[in-house]
C-alpha cells in the first residue's frame, strides 16, 4: 500500500471519536460504581475538554448555566456526565473537524506551476508542421458502364 491510498483524514477522524467515546465509557462505569459520581467528573472531563478545547470547556460553561438556571431538574449523575461527555465530543468534531477546516481552507502545495508547459508567445510565428508523407494506395480503376451498358452495382447484384 502506497502512502497514496491511505485517507489521513478519516484515520484522524476515527481515532478522535474513538477516544473522545472511550473516555466517556470509562467515566460512566466509574459513575455505575460510585453514585455521586466524583471521579469522573474530577479525571475525564478535563480529558474531554482537552480534546475539544475550546469549544469543549465552552460547552460545559454554558451547561452549568443553563443547569443552574433552571434548577426544577433533578438529573442523576451519571446522566449530566452523560450529556456534557458526549456534548463535548459533538462540539469538538463539529469544532476541529468542520469549522477549522472552513474557517483555514483547503491548504494546496505551492508548485510554481512547473508540471505545466510553457505558454507560446503570440509574436512568435507558429512553426509549419512537416507533413507525414502517408502511403499511396493503389487504386484499381472500375469502369462506370460495362458493354451491356451496367453500372458496378448492378454486376455485383447479377453475380
Amino acid at each position: 500500500m502506497t502512502r497514496r491510498d491511505i485517507n489521513w483524514v478519516l484515520i484522524v477522524k476515527t481515532v478522535w471519536l474513538t477516544a473522545g467515546l472511550t473516555v466517556w465509557q470509562i467515566g460512566l462505569g466509574s459513575c455505575m460504581t460510585a453514585p455521586d459520581c466524583w471521579l469522573p467528573e474530577a479525571k475525564f472531563v478535563p480529558v474531554l475538554g482537552l480534546l475539544s478545547f475550546p469549544g469543549g470547556p465552552l460547552f460545559i460553561l454554558l451547561n452549568g448555566i443553563v443547569v443552574d438556571s433552571v434548577s426544577t431538574l433533578d438529573v442523576s449523575p451519571a446522566l449530566l456526565y452523560s450529556f456534557q461527555c458526549l456534548g463535548m465530543t459533538a462540539v469538538g468534531y463539529v469544532q476541529w473537524f468542520h469549522v477549522v477546516p472552513r474557517l483555514f481552507g483547503k491548504p494546496e502545495i505551492t508548485t510554481l506551476s512547473l508540471n505545466r508547459l510553457p505558454a507560446t508567445s503570440t509574436c512568435k510565428q507558429e512553426i509549419p508542421l512537416k507533413r507525414i508523407p502517408q502511403p499511396r494506395v493503389r487504386l484499381i480503376p472500375v469502369k462506370p458502364f460495362d458493354e451491356a451498358g451496367r453500372t458496378p452495382l448492378e454486376r455485383v447484384i447479377q453475380s
